[in-house]
């Protein structure tokens, strides 16, 4: 039963962002495209932070930090976080 909800639910907010986002002549661009990815990644981030609540999170949180502090470190060091638009 759960699961109907979930899928009921998914397909509600699926509707919901083509009515926001499919206004127009415009139709589906590469924002859109992402945005659903990024959505679709966190859903499984959320799948695999709970497959690991069983075992020490801490690991797990640990990694999230080293990974995010050496993609800011890389981002930084880049000159990406220094230039004007």
């Amino acid at each position: 039963m759960k699961k109907q909800i979930s899928i009921t639910l998914a397909a509600i907010m699926l509707a919901g962002v083509a009515l926001l986002s499919l206004q127009g002549e415009g139709g589906v661009n590469i924002g859109d495209f992402l945005t659903f990815l990024c959505g679709i990644l966190y859903a499984v981030h959320i799948c695999v932070v709970d497959a690991f609540a069983d075992q020490d999170v801490m690991q797990l949180t640990c990694l999230q930090f080293t990974f995010a502090a050496l993609f800011w470190n890389r981002r930084l060091f880049s000159g990406v976080a220094s230039r004007t638009v």
